[in-house]
């Protein structure tokens, strides 16, 4: 929902178009500019329910959503509604994705470790096994008890 102030801004930017135009004249320059905001905010809507939305895609669809909510349009309003579930769902997937990473760039670095040579200290052998995904508890075990006190034998 726009607030009074968007809703006088956007006000504002029609009329400083129409302005010194006659009332036939000043209906279809409004009618126009909408008939291209609307196929804009479809484009846009369409490209959001595919993909994550860059920025600068972000910004214009949100800009577009604003003029589509001055113009009362409720199935545009429904549309933005669906569009901003799936935006949500691709930022979700793409965390997951660098999480995935960061997991996978830490083994790799773990590996890396080992290819080194063995740890020198205990510490670094329970550094080792906590890159390696054993939890704090049990790297600790490990590193001071060993593997079968960990495994509980």
């Amino acid at each position: 929902m726009l607030t009074v102030e968007k809703r006088e801004e956007l006000q504002a930017f029609l009329d400083t178009r129409t302005s010194g135009l006659d009332e036939a004249q000043s209906r279809q320059v409004i009618t126009d500019f909408f008939s291209y905001n609307i196929i804009d905010f479809g484009d846009l809507g369409y490209t959001g329910m595919e993909r994550l939305f860059t920025n600068d895609e972000l910004e214009e669809y949100e800009e577009k959503r604003d003029w589509e909510d001055f113009a009362e349009n409720p199935a545009a309003m429904e549309s933005w509604h669906d569009v901003a579930k799936s935006q949500k769902r691709f930022r979700a997937e793409e965390q997951r994705k660098r999480a995935k990473q960061a997991h996978e760039d830490k083994k790799t670095n773990a590996r890396a470790g080992i290819a080194r040579g063995l740890p020198r200290t205990s510490r670094e052998f329970e550094s080792f096994l906590r890159e390696s995904g054993f939890s704090k508890r049990q790297a600790t075990k490990i590193s001071s008890q060993g593997f079968q006190a960990a495994a509980g034998r």
